[in-house]
């Protein structure tokens, strides 16, 4: 899959945050993202209702981000182990009564259902250029 941004608008403090996608399946199901004020996420989603979607936006440095998109740490280890003990639960409303909520969760209080698999790693794509 080509890679493919775009650009979402959350209420503070996520703000506006050009996002790319990682992982389709129907939908988005793992985005990265930068904001205006230059702090990076991982986004999973986590629940799909026909009234909602929820995300879990994890806070990463450029580091932590690197190593995920390598394949070096998996999405559960992004979380479980993130740099701050928060993360942001983003609930997105559809209907008549359309809204984005955003609530900030401690990682002790995440549940497995909240986590991705254990061993749920990205696969880097292959380089497939010749090496000098």
């Amino acid at each position: 899959m080509p890679v493919s941004t775009y650009q979402e608008n959350f209420p503070a403090p996520l703000g506006t945050m050009t996002l790319t996608i990682l992982f389709w399946y129907d939908c988005p199901q793992i985005v990265w993202g930068k904001n205006d004020a230059d702090q990076r996420f991982v986004g999973m989603l986590s629940e799909v209702t026909a009234t909602m979607d929820e995300w879990l936006y994890t806070p990463v440095s450029e580091s932590r981000l690197s190593a995920y998109l390598a394949g070096d740490i998996s999405g559960r280890d992004v979380m479980v182990q993130c740099e701050a003990p928060w993360i942001f639960r983003v609930r997105r409303h559809y209907g008549d009564s359309a809204h984005i909520e955003i609530q900030t969760v401690a990682v002790s209080g995440l549940t497995e259902d909240d986590l991705p698999g254990l061993h749920s790693k990205l696969i880097p794509p292959k380089d497939d250029s010749p090496h000098e």
